[in-house]
């Protein structure tokens, strides 16, 4: 996460913690708090440990009632780019995944 541009065009296997859905006309894109996975069913760990933050790009409609703030999400994709953003008034480059697989974990797995 320190240097997301060195890891652009490789395909990740990554999850974490929905923060916010946003739908534009063309794509929806999920920020999503980096969490570590679990070994055997690669659901994001419930814990407070964050790798930072990343976003998810897909040409799907997220419906936003759906992928909800605080709801785990595990998504397969390569990093395509990084976007610069803020976080408060904090700068932030936020890596961009560009999803081929996204999983919604429901509640209780």
């Amino acid at each position: 996460m320190a240097h997301p541009e060195a890891y652009i065009g490789t395909r990740l296997f990554i999850g974490g913690v929905i923060a916010q859905v946003q739908n534009l006309p063309d794509r929806s894109l999920i920020e999503v708090i980096h969490k570590p996975l679990s070994k055997s069913f690669k659901v994001p760990l419930t814990t407070d440990l964050s790798y930072g933050r990343f976003l998810v790009s897909t040409r799907k409609f997220l419906d936003p009632t759906i992928y909800t703030r605080g709801k785990s999400v595990t998504v397969i994709g390569r990093l395509s780019r990084v976007q610069p953003g803020i976080i408060g008034k904090r700068f932030y480059k936020y890596p961009v995944i560009s999803a081929s697989h996204i999983h919604l974990w429901a509640d209780t797995y």
